[in-house]
């Protein structure tokens, strides 16, 4: 393995020599007239390889690769004769060796795992010139050299993180995020230009609650647990899509290629049915289950509740999380139980009590258990709905989220004479009729006003900030530069020009207030994180996408902006990760999907308006 060059004599960086060499060496092609790729295309490629760091053009080749592949499209659409044609694609490449395609080829050389590709793409190169023929080696060889794996007591998921390097001794971290409630697939993953052992630092840092295990892993392991999560999720149905994933897929399985092979994969635990009826026995007997009789029903219902267990998400059926019992709830026994509405009724009595009798078996901590058990309470209501609506079931039900099946409308007799439904009213008269009905609406409604009062409450930072809340437009105001130390003024301007130009582009005067006033907070309140290695670019982008999500401000069907408009401003295609070190250090919640930032000030006017609207509609409907 080669390692970091050292500065040259003329004390550019290491970095800035070998970006420098890149484009020499891919610039002396000649150009074919036929099938020139697009100037967008040549673009992207020429801003990638302007930054010291080789991720930007490995990111945009798998990108690329990605969108070639006919697992990024919906399986039931992969038979077609118009999917994106690879070979073509690559064909128009070689046909075209501009300095832009015959670096691209070689980023395409290094990520394929097509062998007849890769040496077309190489004899290609190397008759081109010597300079070009160098570029084989920027990029192939992407070595792993040690995984992490981040995991929590409960099971919903877990993160694996690989250290890599480049040949020329760069490296990044490619972080894996492998959820179990989905089927054990890959539900996200990127790239970050930080060494692994940065990585996790930062991670460990943010991520101090005693739930969280840090483990080294074999990397024959991680490999066989990310690929296996990969296969699955390409015939995961929807497919599942973040931001960056599957647009990295390509990246990490060339990375995974060289580690070592035959590891193994995620192991389920394995119950028995005399373990299960051993566990059902133990539970009734306890105190958790003194107020719910012994009887054939609750039995039943234990017994769907283990089956989902055992069978789905991690498969502990003695480790039970918020999302687990969202699931539970508001999709599985919904779509896969066929009983009438009053024998489902009391299932979330019996995973309440189930749930503290498993966390206490299993010493979960109280904070955990108590958060699972709200998370019964606020989708209790959306589950008594459910199991008393008309709706599709089983495979019906399945047909229905993939698109192949219609919202059910005006068949839902016919569904019914089919026997589709199963008994969804109550056998006792409880169903859907009169009085009844109208009370059980009344009671969701109640508990979604609820639900969104405690929302926008979080937002604005408290009661007493909602009870004040105006609507008047924030001020253009300058930057506060009270508490920020001297040594960090010169990285906290560059980034306040950039964001100062994002929110000129795309948003407005309001927008930009709120950013100045958000990274002021985070250059106040840790300086260290400008003091570290990152871009002005990310660390921008990160403060824009914070203030924009937080003000709902990205949008669809014409409302609002997209956050790869956004995000195509800096230069950057993903700052999520820069986000949540921002989000800290400006003492506020990392963990923050929907950015309720918990103060005004941050929150610009139309934004605000709709929380008072909001906010009054619920508190006159719930007579407070």
């Amino acid at each position: 393995m080669s390692q970091r060059k050292k500065p040259p004599s003329n004390k550019r960086s290491a970095k800035t020599q070998r970006r420098q060499n890149r484009q020499e060496r891919s610039g002396t092609g000649t150009l074919a007239h036929r099938g020139l790729p697009p100037k967008d295309l040549l673009e992207r490629i020429n801003e990638a390889a302007s930054y010291d760091h080789p991720l930007p053009l490995l990111e945009l080749g798998s990108s690329i690769l990605s969108a070639l592949d006919p697992r990024s499209m919906n399986p039931l659409m992969r038979g077609e004769h118009d999917r994106p044609d690879r070979a073509g694609f690559i064909n128009t490449l070689l046909a075209t060796p501009l300095p832009e395609t015959l670096m691209l080829l070689s980023v395409i050389h290094a990520l394929s795992a097509d062998e007849l590709e890769r040496a077309r793409i190489s004899r290609t190169l190397r008759t081109e010139t010597t300079e070009a023929e160098g570029l084989l080696g920027e990029f192939a060889g992407l070595l792993p050299y040690r995984a992490v794996e981040m995991s929590h007591v409960l099971g919903d998921g877990d993160d694996l993180l690989l250290g890599v390097r480049t040949p020329d001794g760069d490296e990044f971290t490619l972080l894996i995020y492998i959820d179990h409630n989905m089927g054990t697939v890959v539900k996200d993953a990127y790239a970050i230009p930080e060494p692994l052992e940065d990585v996790v630092d930062g991670i460990q840092d943010r991520v101090t609650d005693p739930d969280t295990r840090w483990a080294d892993i074999p990397l024959a392991d991680a490999r066989a647990r990310i690929e296996e999560a990969i296969e699955t999720g390409a015939i995961t149905i929807p497919p599942l899509e973040s931001e960056q994933w599957p647009a990295i897929r390509p990246l990490t399985e060339a990375v995974l290629r060289r580690a070592p092979a035959d590891g193994t994969g995620h192991q389920r635990p394995e119950w028995s049915e005399p373990q299960l009826r051993e566990l059902a026995d133990k539970f009734f007997a306890s105190k958790y289950a003194s107020g719910l009789p012994d009887d054939d029903v609750n039995r039943g219902l234990l017994e769907n509740i283990l089956w989902f267990g055992t069978d789905y998400g991690p498969g502990d059926p003695m480790r039970w999380s918020a999302t687990a019992v969202e699931i539970i709830l508001v999709d599985w026994v919904p779509r896969k139980i066929v009983a009438p509405a009053s024998e489902l009724r009391p299932l979330p009595a019996v995973l309440r009590a189930f749930v503290r009798f498993c966390h206490a078996e299993r010493g979960i901590r109280n904070e955990l258990t108590r958060e699972t058990l709200e998370s019964i309470g606020t989708y209790e209501p959306e589950y008594q709905r459910l199991i008393r609506s008309r709706r599709r079931q089983g495979p019906d039900a399945l047909l229905e989220a993939m698109g192949a099946l219609g919202p059910l409308g005006d068949d839902a007799e016919e569904y019914e004479e089919r026997g589709g439904f199963g008994d969804y009213g109550d056998s006792d008269g409880g169903g859907f009729d009169g009085d009844d009905d109208a009370e059980f609406e009344d009671m969701v409604l109640a508990g979604y006003r609820e639900i969104l009062l405690e929302v926008i409450t979080r937002a604005v930072g408290g009661d007493e900030q909602l009870d004040n809340l105006d609507d008047a437009p924030l001020p253009d105001e300058g930057f506060d530069w009270t508490g920020i130390a001297e040594d960090i003024h010169g990285r906290v301007s560059e980034v306040l020009q950039l964001c100062d130009r994002g929110t000129t582009e795309l948003l407005d005067v309001e927008h930009r207030t709120a950013a100045r006033r958000f990274l002021s907070r985070v250059a106040a309140g840790n300086p260290a994180v400008f003091r570290r290695k990152a871009s002005a670019e990310m660390s921008a982008a990160a403060v824009c996408w914070i203030i924009a999500k937080a003000n709902d401000s990205f949008g669809y069907y014409g409302r609002g902006i997209y956050v790869k408009d956004l995000m195509a401003v800096f230069g950057v295609s993903n700052a999520s990760q820069r986000a949540r070190t921002f989000l800290a250090a400006a003492g506020m919640d990392d963990d923050n999907p929907d950015m309720e930032l918990g103060t005004p000030d941050l929150l610009v006017s139309r934004f605000r308006s709709q929380l008072i609207t909001m906010r009054d509609s619920c508190r006159a409907a719930l007579g407070e």
